[in-house]
């Protein structure tokens, strides 16, 4: 056991003895004597045992009790809430989850395209090429397989990456702004502003 100095339900300090306000005291027997007189002499007065009061505010609590600890009405404790992300916490969870969205790729029809850093950059590749050579065609490897495209399809699924990074950048500036404007507050606010935003 240990003892918690407790104000408005928050263990606010812990120590591991009892803060008295009254300490405890065990009862004392007299020891007297008697002089040569016959008088006797009072050497060690009798006192009666004090019970220890431990001082207010503080209460006896379990070891797994710790400062900040939150006193429920029926007397059990729990860990404090975690504090609230900061607007800067929380733009940096809103990046990384555009990035995932955009990263995570789309269906062009019934093609199954990644759309990574790395595959942006070859679709993008591929789009030039089809510009300049009207004639172009190749065979993409997509996640569910492999197809045939000409210039006009390169240049659709080209349109279809660009249009699904722009609405995950987007929605991203959105949620930013409803960030700083104190609309949204927590990391599943995000996500749902984020969804929300992307027309999810």
């Amino acid at each position: 056991m240990k003892y918690a100095l407790v104000i408005d339900g928050i263990a606010r300090t812990i120590s591991k003895v009892p803060v008295w306000s009254v300490a405890p005291q065990e009862a004392v027997e007299e020891i007297a004597e008697t002089d040569a007189d016959g008088e006797t002499i009072i050497l060690q007065p009798a006192r009666a045992a004090v019970v220890g009061v431990i001082a207010d505010g503080w209460q006896e609590v379990e070891d797994d009790v710790f400062a900040g600890y939150v006193r429920s009405d029926d007397g059990t404790w729990s860990a404090p809430p975690a504090p609230a992300p900061s607007a800067d916490e929380l733009k940096a969870y809103l990046a990384s989850i555009r990035f995932d969205a955009e990263t995570g790729g789309l269906v062009v029809d019934t093609m199954e395209i990644a759309t990574d850093r790395d595959s942006q950059g070859k679709i993008l590749a591929a789009r030039v090429k089809a510009g300049a050579e009207a004639g172009f065609s190749t065979t993409w490897k997509a996640l569910n397989g492999w197809f045939a495209l000409d210039a006009a399809a390169i240049v659709a699924l080209s349109d279809a990456v660009l249009a699904h990074v722009a609405a995950c950048f987007a929605a991203e500036e959105t949620v930013s702004a409803a960030i700083k404007a104190g609309d949204v507050t927590t990391r599943e606010a995000v996500d749902a502003a984020f969804e929300a935003a992307r027309g999810g």
